[in-house]
């Protein structure tokens, strides 16, 4: 289980979920990284959908190391994410799939 879980904003606009391993001055680095995917959610056209997806298709990595200069700002994410992330790395299942709404 991810113990320091973080959204990661990059300087592209796409948003990670990951357990950070270790922050330097220059580099983060991560475990168990997935992209946040935004996508309309056909039942209810006023909100969006959210998935995980994997970080990079190309690679077999668990970790990855970030430049610094390349984030915006990492922050704690919400519970639905937690528990998504969760899944997707553990083999557990938290809860009935769900679509995961921003508030």
């Amino acid at each position: 289980m991810a113990k320091n879980l973080k959204v990661i904003r990059l300087h592209t606009g796409e948003d990670l979920i990951a357990d950070v391993l270790e922050v330097t001055d220059t580099e983060v680095k991560v475990k168990d990284a997935a992209r946040v995917v935004v996508f309309p959610y056909e039942k209810d056209k006023t909100r969006p959908g959210v998935a995980l997806s994997p970080f990079t298709h190309w690679s077999q990595d668990k970790e990855f190391t970030l430049n610094k200069n390349l984030i915006l700002f990492m922050a704690d994410p919400i519970k639905q994410f937690i528990e998504s992330h969760t899944e997707c790395f553990s083999g557990l299942i938290i809860n009935e799939p769900q679509i995961i709404y921003p508030d």
